[in-house]
């Protein structure tokens, strides 16, 4: 990772986005529903409530909705990068979005511990409307702030940069947890395989996957050192 923000420190501002080449198709998880379905009974459950804002039951319901549609876009989402999303709990994949800055995850680890209360402890539990409305909204707010980057996953898969005397390409393999990068400057010119089964913590390699969806939208960032910040910072434990 060094090599990468070594070559970026020093080249980042001369650097153009050439082009971007896309996948062969957008890769999604083959479920009978997705988590849309599951929000629209979420909020159906959520309407019905506030005319029966008592209904212990409905709100269980609405709990258990609104985490398996959060889960269901978890899974959909870290399925698109090869990561196999079976292998890991709820806690763990909220942690891959906090590693790629996308959210903060401790509301939405609440909404998991309490769904597991319901389903495990066969508790009733009687949260207040408006602490249902947050849990709703950040949720439909997760669903929808990964959805668009599903498609800059599928358009992003070659990134070709050049600038003067340098070159840089980063390509997101389709069908493996596996990143490359390729570097030619005054002072190199190799490329760096990382994959996931070579790192010892996943969210190792899902650093490097950073930088990867941060260089994706290497044009919406007129300030390079911003951007070059964003990319030095890590979030892994």
């Amino acid at each position: 990772m060094n090599r990468i923000i070594n070559f970026l420190e020093e080249n980042i501002h001369n650097l153009k986005l050439n082009r971007s080449h896309p996948g062969f198709g957008i890769r999604t998880s083959n479920f009978d529903l997705n988590s849309f379905d599951y929000l629209l009974k979420a909020e159906e459950a959520l309407d019905s409530l506030k005319t029966k804002p008592t209904n212990k039951l409905l709100k269980n319901e609405l709990i258990h909705l609104l985490k398996t549609a959060m889960e269901c876009q978890l899974d959909i989402f870290i399925n698109a990068y090869c990561i196999d999303y079976k292998k890991l709990n709820v806690p763990k994949k909220l942690k891959i979005l906090e590693v790629l800055n996308i959210i903060s995850s401790t509301t939405l680890a609440r909404l998991n511990k309490l769904r597991n209360e319901i389903v495990h402890d066969y508790k009733l539990v009687d949260l207040k409307i408006h602490e249902l409305e947050v849990f709703f909204d950040l949720t439909k707010n997760l669903i929808w702030v990964l959805q668009p980057l599903l498609t800059l996953n599928h358009l992003s898969r070659t990134l070709s940069f050049e600038g003067t005397n340098c070159k840089m390409e980063v390509r997101l393999n389709e069908f493996a947890p596996l990143i490359q990068f390729d570097l030619k400057d005054k002072n190199i010119n190799e490329q760096i395989d990382f994959d996931l089964l070579n790192f010892k913590s996943i969210y190792e390699f899902i650093e490097i996957l950073k930088i990867q969806l941060l260089l994706s939208q290497f044009n919406s960032f007129d300030n390079k050192t911003l951007l070059l910040k964003l990319i030095k910072t890590t979030n892994t434990i």
